[in-house]
């Protein structure tokens, strides 16, 4: 015989944070059930038998169960049915990308850099033609061609508001673009002696100045919107 047909029976009722009962008046299962089964048992009951999720359960007195009920109880009443709450726990999936969604032609050198605005309808793209170019994400169109840098655009970066773009080249020359009009604003950054590989566009909240931020390798130098 096995372990789960002599093991003792207990009436279980499943309770969500809500206090919501599920199973009735309680289900009898082994006092051996293990943490696995209850899963099982409870995502029948609530209907996700295709597609489960991970569902941690505790006594209505916050005792986790992590093994067994037997285990994890330090006592069992066999004449009462015991309530465990329910928690489904989150699950992130993720999905592979089968085709392209569009491919958009325009640089005459291959893509270095490229990062999507924050408000997701923008797009802007450096290259080794030492352009930068700006492109409308729902018309699958270019928006302007920025030209000031005399190396490859190594990275770009959108401000918080996604009124600028800062990008950056191989000969440590940064550029900050207004990204409605595609103009340049101001001059251009020339204090670094080697090339930026990262930049970035950050705000401050006291006095709504704007600041540029750019790493290259070990040194930072932080630009203000008043030195252009």
């Amino acid at each position: 015989m096995t372990e789960e047909s002599t093991s003792p029976q207990i009436s279980v009722s499943f309770v969500s944070e809500d206090e919501n009962e599920l199973g009735g008046s309680g289900i009898l299962v082994p006092v051996d059930i293990s943490t696995n089964q209850l899963q099982i048992l409870c995502n029948q009951l609530l209907g996700n038998s295709d597609d489960p999720v991970p569902i941690s359960f505790f006594t209505t007195e916050g005792a986790e169960i992590v093994d067994t009920v037997r285990k994890s109880l330090e006592k069992i009443d066999f004449e009462t049915t015991l309530k465990l709450v329910y928690q489904p726990q989150a699950v992130f999936r993720v999905r592979p990308v089968t085709r392209c969604s569009a491919s958009i032609p325009g640089h005459g050198e291959p893509v270095i850099s490229a990062q999507f605005s924050p408000d997701g309808r923008g797009l802007a793209s450096g290259s080794g033609d030492q352009t930068m170019r700006i492109w409308d994400i729902e018309l699958e169109l270019p928006l302007h061609t920025c030209k000031s840098h005399k190396n490859w655009v190594l990275c770009i970066a959108w401000s918080p508001d996604a009124s600028k773009i800062a990008s950056a080249d191989k000969n440590g020359e940064i550029c900050v673009w207004n990204a409605k009009s595609g103009e340049q604003m101001g001059k251009t950054l020339k204090r670094h002696k080697q090339w930026v590989t990262r930049c970035g566009i950050g705000t401050e909240k006291w006095n709504f100045d704007w600041k540029i931020m750019i790493f290259k390798l070990k040194f930072t130098k932080l630009w203000s919107g008043s030195e252009f």
